[in-house]
């Protein structure tokens, strides 16, 4: 299959991609051992950085084990993880910033950042995909040339799937660490003198080439990329990885899919940096085919803690997903939705200037409209999104009450309705414009009278259904 169509949910399909494109994942325990030699190493000696990947091919472990997973051990873990055989294991998906143009990491901060996240969950990580060591790298061979074009073609796919997990490196090396004699020195790097072929070899930090490296990883257009094509998973709840850097993982476990569209007019502010301004189309090329693949497959679609401008966002994306039946919105204010901009304008001591300027002027009733368009929808879950009796209106006049409304079950649970609300739904079922087979409103405001007249009504209901 074109790797556009490939699964974005079967494990199989992630480790054919990593075959065919050659793309090499790092074993945990190597990372391990480089932060064990840094540690036990003299002072006359020179510090280990992550390697390039040509030269990590070459590199084992202590017990001998290839510092990079092999491909038949990928091809392995994926046929356990469809099997459901053995504990469950992703692959980890790193985003980072690159701190120069020769090396990433030239002061080990994001491999000692990598490895005290990844210890608090290394039984659930099978291998680790960091750009710089599991693709091939400048100056490349043709047969690594080909490799790398293949895997940049689609390397969305590692971050989209339902089988990784992204590891957000979110901060640049701190100052004071940079003038650590102990993280100082020479790094091996691969370097070009003028009239000189180029190599790998030990180039002072200093002589690094480092004109974007002080850009910060939220105005970095491929690190924005990243966080995107993470966002486009079914779920954004993965238990066994939430120990891990909540506030870089925040980055993306909050966004609504979005169409490429959306995402080329996000890259084009001056905020965003490219190193090389070519790879915008690129990011742009492959969002599309991320999210044309993503809404082509996904029946189901979880999302947690959406503001209002991912909320707008998701009104945009959702009647692109053709299969979806389940849509699940948790601790979301969809409720607060028409005041938020309002709120944000007025108090800029309550809300950050950079959030102030990025809400869009999203309105209940749109929303309400943009989700109603997606006609195979089935089951819609609202919970905990501070939905009251106002916006119980909205939803009856602009979905539940209209002849196209396709769902089946809503489930409200934990929100703000009360008795006004739990009448107009039960007018609605009374009136017979509701066919929803299933309304769940525990844990709202609801007293005995509102739901008197709701049982009333649904035993109508029942009643008219079997006459």
């Amino acid at each position: 299959q074109p790797l556009a169509a490939q699964s974005l949910a079967d494990p199989r399909s992630l480790a054919q991609f990593l075959v065919d494109c050659d793309i090499r994942l790092i074993r945990v325990e190597y990372l391990q051992e480089l932060k064990r030699r840094n540690l036990e190493r003299r002072p006359e000696e020179a510090k280990v950085c992550i390697p390039r990947r040509q030269e990590a091919e070459n590199f084992v472990t202590f017990d001998q084990k290839s510092a990079l997973v092999t491909h038949s051990e990928v091809l392995a873990w994926a046929h356990r993880m469809s099997k459901k055989k053995g504990p469950k294991q992703r692959i980890l998906a790193i985003s980072h910033s690159w701190e120069s143009k020769q090396h990433p990491d030239p002061w080990n901060f994001q491999l000692d950042f990598m490895i005290k996240e990844i210890e608090k969950v290394s039984e659930h990580v099978f291998g680790v995909f960091f750009d710089y060591t599991s693709l091939y790298q400048w100056e490349r061979s043709p047969q690594e040339e080909r490799s790398y074009r293949k895997a940049m073609d689609a390397v969305y796919i590692i971050y989209a799937h339902e089988a990784s997990y992204t590891l957000c490196i979110n901060e640049l090396t701190p100052h004071v660490m940079r003038l650590d004699p102990k993280r100082c020195g020479d790094v091996m790097a691969y370097d070009k003198e003028d009239g000189m072929p180029g190599k790998v070899k030990r180039v002072k930090i200093e002589h690094l080439d480092m004109s974007k490296g002080e850009t910060g990883y939220v105005n970095r257009g491929w690190c924005i990329s990243e966080l995107q094509w993470s966002g486009l998973r079914e779920t954004n709840v993965v238990p066994e990885f939430e120990e891990m850097n909540h506030e870089g993982q925040r980055l993306w476990k909050h966004l609504a899919p979005l169409p490429h569209d959306l995402l080329r007019k996000k890259l084009s502010t001056q905020e965003v940096k490219f190193t090389w301004r070519e790879d915008m189309e690129i990011v742009i090329k492959s969002q599309e085919l991320a999210f044309s693949s993503k809404v082509k497959q996904s029946d189901t679609l979880h999302l947690e803690e959406l503001d209002s401008e991912q909320l707008d966002f998701l009104g945009d994306a959702v009647h692109h997903y053709k299969k979806m039946k389940t849509l699940e919105i948790c601790n979301s204010s969809i409720g607060q939705a028409e005041e938020s901009v309002g709120e944000a304008e007025q108090s800029a001591g309550g809300v950050s200037q950079s959030k102030c300027n990025a809400m869009p002027a999203l309105t209940l009733v749109s929303f309400i409209r943009r989700l109603n368009s997606n006609h195979s929808l089935r089951k819609v879950i609202l919970q905990k999104c501070k939905i009251g009796d106002r916006e119980v209106e909205v939803l009856l006049t602009e979905a539940i009450d209209l002849g196209n409304n396709t769902w089946q079950i809503l489930n409200l649970h934990d929100n703000e309705i009360q008795n006004s609300g739990a009448v107009a739904f039960a007018k609605s079922i009374s009136s017979g414009k509701c066919r929803l087979e299933e309304l769940i409103l525990s844990k709202n405001e609801i007293q005995d009278a509102g739901a008197l007249e709701l049982a009333r009504a649904w035993k109508e209901s029942v009643l008219r259904s079997k006459s």
